[in-house]
């Protein structure tokens, strides 16, 4: 079904205070790694490994980085990577929004005239 003008602005207009209410981001995924430390007679050489901890990988300057996440702020850095990620869909949505808009509101669009072309 599609949406009339006056609806895909109500609904661009919720979508806009949802995104001005994004505050914590972080742009990355988290993951979990086992560790070999660097003392020669440590068990994780036999291969026990020190873990699990849990990483943030993201990118700086166009280099893959991994930064520690200490168990304290896994909750708060999950929270953030995935508060960005709902940004990007409500982003992906208002593009949408806008594209539909434009299209809706393109001067002489009556539609015959694309099916009257194709038929030729």
């Amino acid at each position: 079904m599609k949406q009339t003008e006056k609806e895909l602005e109500a609904e661009k207009s919720l979508l806009m205070k949802e995104v001005s209410g994004c505050g914590n981001l972080v742009h990355g995924s988290l993951f979990t790694r086992y560790l070999t430390c660097s003392r020669p007679g440590c068990r994780c050489h036999a291969g026990e490994k020190h873990g699990p901890v849990t990483c943030l990988s993201i990118v700086i300057n166009g280099r893959k980085r991994q930064q520690y996440v200490p168990r304290s702020l896994e909750e708060d850095a999950a929270s953030a990577v995935e508060a960005y990620n709902r940004l990007l869909s409500l982003l992906d949505r208002i593009s949408e929004i806008n594209l539909a808009l434009l299209k809706l509101r393109s001067p002489g669009r009556t539609g015959a005239g694309r099916r009257a072309r194709q038929v030729k």
